[in-house]
């Protein structure tokens, strides 16, 4: 058990085996090298290396958010109650994955926010 070779087939089969990475079809990813984007992750088996790249996995299904009922105010003066659902789902595509990674800081939030910005825009 002490050969050299020995020894190193088995380190080259661990650092094989611990780079795997599969994908499953309701999820996208990115590999970051040292912190920085390097490629995408597509459906079904991929391979980093160890220790040196990152894998980051994003859901593609869509997703329902449930948003705060909001009391209102109609034109003619009566209170009403309204709730909110907004469904919303990230592209499979590589740009919009990188999109959600690298130019907001947390997109489920935004996408609330924007919800309420439009909701309050709204004449009732």
């Amino acid at each position: 058990m002490s050969n050299p070779i020995t020894i190193a087939i088995i380190a080259v089969v661990v650092i094989f085996v611990a780079g795997i990475r599969i994908v499953p079809p309701t999820r996208r990813g990115v590999i970051e090298r040292l912190g920085k984007y390097n490629r995408f992750l597509n459906v079904g088996f991929n391979w980093v290396i160890p220790i040196i790249e990152t894998t980051r996995y994003r859901n593609i299904t869509e997703r329902m958010t449930n948003i705060a009922s909001q009391e209102i105010i109609t034109k003619d003066n009566l209170n009403a109650k309204v709730e909110l659902v907004v469904y919303h789902k990230v592209k499979s595509d590589e740009e919009n994955v990188k999109k959600s990674y690298y130019e907001v800081e947390d997109y489920k939030t935004q996408i609330v926010m924007r919800c309420f910005n439009i909701f309050a825009a709204i004449p009732v």
